[in-house]
């Protein structure tokens, strides 16, 4: 398969800033609060070590893309993180109809769908 770089580039920078945004913003203000809170201790740190799975997985995306950026050999990886953010953007959408709440107070759709779309670009 070939793959677009300026697209791979574009999804590589978008993960990249979702990660970045995850960490450092999110953090102090989900993370944070949620180890602060009187949850009991099971659930609460069951939540945290989910918080850090996704850290982890967004650190991934964003590596998956620049591999397959500078590799485009490699593009298997770019199909694979191109498959979690959409996954990620329809689960987003789901959660906001489920919890019916706006679609600006859990936002994370706003950062998966572009990262998605570049990455199907991409692979085109």
């Amino acid at each position: 398969m070939e793959l677009t770089a300026i697209w791979i580039w574009l999804a590589f920078g978008t993960s990249a800033i979702t990660f970045l945004l995850h960490t450092f913003v999110g953090g102090p203000d989900v993370a944070k609060p949620l180890l602060e809170s009187d949850m009991a201790t099971v659930p609460k740190y069951t939540n945290y070590y989910c918080w850090h799975l996704v850290t982890l997985t967004l650190f991934a995306m964003a590596g998956s893309f620049l591999v397959a950026a500078v590799w485009p050999s490699a593009w298997e990886l770019s199909l694979l993180a191109t498959a979690l953010a959409a996954g990620f953007a329809i689960w987003s959408v789901l959660l906001n109809i489920i919890a019916k709440t706006s679609f600006l107070k859990l936002p994370q759709w706003i950062l998966f769908t572009p990262t998605s779309l570049f990455g199907i670009l991409g692979m085109l």
